[in-house]
């Protein structure tokens, strides 16, 4: 309907002056409805993927924790690039590897002795077959695992003692590992220096 352009009052078509003002009649249309639209939300936050997992890239073997009666503790230690991981090995723990290593083994056609060979290189160095793990898997496998950040590690010392051996004459040479942390020391042994302790050691040196 049009409207009157003075004082926008409504007129009809046959009018020819507003009855309202009685300006003559230029009827404009009905302004356009304006579509107010909704307010702007505030940006939504995007939370920021979580990192990659701790990648464990140091694995050392053969530790041990003298007991009484010559009985040992048999450890491992690993390390990401945050945290130092000790798990302290059970004979249910060695002999699925064993076995898993067997088994590999097996089925990549290989006999007698390449089933051998495998058991044997899980016995002598059972940490590697952590290399590349994160350390959430570890954790999953292994719940009881002791992690400790590196900045809690105040000093690492390694030395080598002689120790008398029954039904030997001449001392055996004993490697002993003294992780110093926040509120306590972790001691192990080995029988052996080799290079992945050497680089265990010189990593806090």
């Amino acid at each position: 309907m049009p409207y009157c352009s003075n004082c926008s009052a409504k007129v009809l078509e046959t009018d020819k002056f507003c009855n309202n003002c009685g300006t003559p009649r230029r009827p404009v249309e009905a302004p356009t409805p304006v579509n107010h639209a909704p307010p702007l939300l505030p940006p939504t936050r995007v939370q920021p993927s979580s990192p990659a997992g701790e990648t464990i890239i140091t694995t050392v073997s053969n530790f041990q924790k003298p007991k009484s009666f010559g009985r040992w503790d048999a450890y491992i230690l690993l390390a990401t690039n945050q945290n130092l991981i000790i798990v302290q090995l059970t004979k249910d723990m060695v002999n699925q590897s064993i076995k898993k290593a067997q088994d590999a083994a097996k089925a990549e056609g290989k006999g007698f002795f390449g089933q051998w060979a495998a058991q044997l290189g899980t016995s002598f160095d059972y940490a590697a077959q952590y290399n590349s793990w994160t350390k959430d898997q570890l954790l999953a496998e292994i719940p009881n695992a002791l992690v400790l950040p590196h900045s809690s590690v105040t000093q690492v010392e390694l030395r080598s003692d002689n120790r008398n051996s029954y039904g030997k004459d001449y001392p055996e040479i004993i490697y002993k590992l003294k992780i110093h942390v926040a509120g306590g020391v972790h001691e192990f042994e080995s029988h052996s220096l080799d290079i992945k302790i050497k680089a265990f050691h010189n990593y806090y040196s």
